[in-house]
């Protein structure tokens, strides 16, 4: 399975962010007529692990992007804490969590744009 398909999976199975955001968790982009909260998620980078003496892969490291919405920014915090706290049971173990708070004027939405890595 692809790290996308593993991680909706993983996101749209987990209670608490399910409680929070129903089935709004979108690869890559969010639907402009869509309800909030919700939730957006992207590769940001692929890299393939080789060892020093050897051509063949070992596994890879990627970078995921997971940028949560809602017009209501204590409400977009708790999403943002439903999407870490379900990474932390991620079969692919995520760490080096970052986060950062936005808001886009144009929308009058607030953004918690959270970036984590994984190694597969």
């Amino acid at each position: 399975m692809s790290i996308e398909t593993d991680l909706f999976s993983h996101l749209s199975n987990d209670a608490a962010l399910v409680a929070l955001v129903d089935v709004r968790i979108y690869p890559l982009l969010m639907p402009l007529d869509c309800e909030k909260p919700a939730v957006v998620y992207s590769i940001t980078n692929n890299k393939e692990l080789q060892a020093l003496n050897s051509r063949e892969p070992y596994g890879e490291e990627v970078l995921i992007q997971v940028d949560c919405w809602d017009s209501d920014f204590d409400h977009c915090l708790e999403v943002r804490d439903a999407v870490q706290n379900a990474m932390y049971s991620f079969t692919s173990k995520a760490h080096g969590f970052n986060s950062r708070s936005l808001f886009e004027s144009e929308t009058g939405l607030h953004r918690q744009l959270i970036e984590f890595k994984i190694k597969r």
